[in-house]
C-alpha cells in the first residue's frame, strides 16, 4: 500500500484535514453499504498509522496482508476486497475534499470535480499529488464531449488550476496554457450571458416588464460581440438561435426556429440536462403558440413523445408547467394510458410555485373528464387554487366544459361571463395564450347558444359556419375534438353525411 494513490493523498493531508475527514466519515453525507463501510474503517486505520508511526515503520505496518487482518479482523484474505476498500475509501477522501472546498452540496454522486480536488493539494503545497489528478483533468478534457453551461463551467476551472500549475512549478513550455483559460473563461462567461438573456426575454413574453428594462438593449449589446468565436460553438449556435426565435418578425423566428430544432436533433444526446429542457421548453413553446399550423404540430408531437418516453422509463422531477402541458398534449392525442402512468409516476416530484399534489389533482381532473366523469373532475377542480394565471385559467376552461357535458345552464352562462370579465381585467396573462383563452370563450358561447336554441329553430347554416371556423381559423386548438364532438351532437345528420 506504500506506493498506493489513496497514502500519497493522506500524505498530504494536515493533521486539521485528518482530523476533519474522521468528522466527516462520521457525518450523514457517509452512506453506509457494505463496501463503503469497508472503505471507510480502511481510512480511519490509515489515518491513524499517519498521525502514530513513523514514516519508517510504514514499510512493515503498511503490508496489504497486515493491513487486511487489521482491518477486517480474522476474515480470509482477500486481494479484491482489498482493493475494493482502497477504491471506495479514495472515493470518500475525494467527496470529503469537495465538501472543504465547496461546502456540502458540492459532492455529487460519481462526478469529482477533479479541479478543485487539484486546487486542494495545490493550497497544501502537494505539488506531486496535484500533478497527478491534473493528467486526469487533462485525459477527461480531451475526452469530454458534452454541450452545456456545467461543460464549460469545467472547462474554465480545469483551465485555470493547470495554469496555476505551471505558474507554480515555472514550467514554461507549458505557458501556452493560459491563452486556454481565458478562452475558456471568455465561453463560459458568454454561456451564462445567453442563459440569463434568454431567461428574460422568457419572462417579457409573459410578464409585462418595469420601464427601466430595456429588453432590447441587452439583446443588442449581446450580439454586438458576435466576433467572439464563442459564437460559432455548438453551444453558442443553440443559445444564439434560441434568442432569436423571441426577437424580431415572424420570419426572422420562424428561420431561427428551424435552425434550432436542426441543432437540437443533432446534439440532442451530448447536451447536458439542464439545457436541454432550457432548448426542448422553447422549441416546445414556440410550436404550441404556431399550433394551428400542422408542420408545428408534427414537431410538438415528436418533442412530447420523446418526453413520454424519457419520464417512462425512469422518474424524474419535473416541472409543472411541463408536467400540466404533457397532460394536455396526452389528453389531445388521446394517450390516456400514458398520462396515467405519468401523473401516478410524478405524483411527488413535481416542482413549482405549489405542492406538488395539487398539479396532481389538475392532472386526474383532466383525466376524470375524459373518461365522462364529470361531476368527479368538478370535484377535483373545486379544491384547487393556483396562483400561475394561465392554470386559472385551465382550471376555468375545464370547469365550463365539465358544466356543458352536465347541461348546467346557469353554471355554464355565469362561468362564460365571469371567463369575459377575467380576460378583460387580467394584463399580465401573455398575448398567445389571452388569445387561446379569448377564442375559447367565443367558440364556446356560440355552441352553447345552439345548443340552448330548441332543436327545429336551429339554423343548419349556423352549424355549419361554426364548423367552418373553426377548420379555418382554429385548426389546431387543444379542444378541437371536443368541439367537433359538440357540433356532432348539434347536428347528427351533418356528422353522418361527413
Amino acid at each position: 500500500m506504500l506506493k498506493s494513490d489513496l497514502l500519497e493523498d493522506l500524505s498530504a493531508f494536515t493533521e486539521e484535514d485528518r482530523e476533519r475527514l474522521l468528522l466527516f466519515l462520521d457525518s450523514p453525507y457517509c452512506q453506509n453499504s457494505r463496501t463503503k463501510d469497508d472503505g471507510s474503517r480502511l481510512l480511519r486505520y490509515l489515518v491513524e498509522v499517519l498521525q502514530r508511526a513513523d514514516s519508517s515503520e510504514w514499510v512493515n505496518i503498511l503490508e496489504r496482508k497486515r493491513v487486511f487482518e487489521v482491518v477486517f479482523g480474522q476474515a480470509p484474505f482477500r486481494s479484491g476486497r482489498l482493493n475494493q476498500a482502497q477504491h471506495e475509501a479514495l472515493c470518500r477522501v475525494r467527496e470529503f475534499i469537495q465538501v472543504e472546498m465547496g461546502g456540502a452540496g458540492a459532492v455529487r454522486e460519481k462526478d469529482y470535480d477533479i479541479a478543485q480536488i487539484a486546487d486542494f493539494f495545490m493550497s497544501r503545497g502537494a505539488i506531486k499529488v496535484a500533478s497527478r489528478y491534473l493528467h486526469q483533468l487533462k485525459r477527461r478534457l480531451e475526452q469530454d464531449s458534452s454541450i452545456g453551461q456545467e461543460n464549460d463551467r469545467k472547462k474554465w476551472a480545469a483551465e485555470r488550476m493547470l495554469s496555476w500549475y505551471c505558474i507554480a512549478v515555472a514550467d514554461v513550455s507549458e505557458g501556452a496554457n493560459l491563452p486556454n483559460a481565458l478562452k475558456a473563461l471568455e465561453y463560459w462567461y458568454f454561456s451564462q450571458r445567453a442563459d440569463l438573456l434568454l431567461a428574460l426575454l422568457s419572462l417579457e413574453t409573459q410578464h409585462k416588464l418595469a420601464p427601466d428594462v430595456d429588453v432590447r438593449q441587452y439583446v443588442d449589446a449581446f450580439f454586438a460581440q458576435s466576433e467572439a468565436s464563442w459564437f460559432c460553438t455548438e453551444i453558442g449556435r443553440l443559445y444564439t438561435t434560441a434568442i432569436q426565435t423571441t426577437v424580431g418578425n415572424r420570419e426572422e423566428q420562424e428561420e431561427a426556429f428551424e435552425v434550432l430544432l436542426t441543432l437540437y436533433l443533432e446534439c440532442q444526446e451530448r447536451i447536458e440536462p439542464y439545457e436541454r429542457e432550457r432548448f426542448e421548453t422553447i422549441i416546445y413553446n414556440f410550436c404550441a403558440r404556431n399550433f394551428q399550423l400542422p408542420r408545428y404540430r408534427e414537431h410538438l408531437l415528436r418533442l412530447y413523445q420523446q418526453k413520454a418516453n424519457r419520464l417512462t422509463n425512469r422518474a424524474e422531477a419535473i416541472h409543472a408547467n411541463a408536467f400540466i402541458s404533457l397532460v394536455r398534449m396526452g389528453v389531445y392525442v388521446q394517450d390516456l394510458p400514458f398520462v396515467r402512468r405519468l401523473i401516478a409516476q410524478c405524483r411527488h416530484s413535481v416542482y413549482g410555485p405549489e405542492p406538488s399534489e395539487m398539479y396532481y389533482q389538475l392532472a386526474q381532473a383532466h383525466v376524470a373528464f375524459e373518461e365522462g366523469n364529470y361531476s368527479d373532475s368538478l370535484y377535483l377542480l373545486n379544491g384547487l387554487h393556483f396562483e400561475d394565471l394561465s392554470l386559472q385559467y385551465i382550471m376555468r376552461v375545464l370547469e365550463i366544459k365539465n358544466f356543458y357535458e352536465l347541461k348546467a345552464e346557469t353554471s355554464v352562462e355565469s362561468r362564460l361571463h365571469a371567463l369575459r370579465m377575467a380576460l378583460t381585467r387580467d394584463h399580465h396573462l401573455p398575448a398567445t395564450k389571452r388569445r387561446a383563452f379569448q377564442d375559447f370563450y367565443s367558440i364556446t358561447t356560440r355552441l352553447w347558444r345552439l345548443y340552448l336554441t330548441p332543436r327545429e329553430r336551429r339554423r343548419a347554416g349556423s352549424i355549419r359556419n361554426l364548423y367552418q371556423d373553426i377548420q379555418q381559423q382554429h385548426p389546431g386548438v387543444i379542444e378541437a375534438r371536443w368541439y367537433q364532438s359538440k357540433l356532432d351532437e348539434l347536428d347528427p345528420a351533418r356528422s353522418i353525411a361527413e
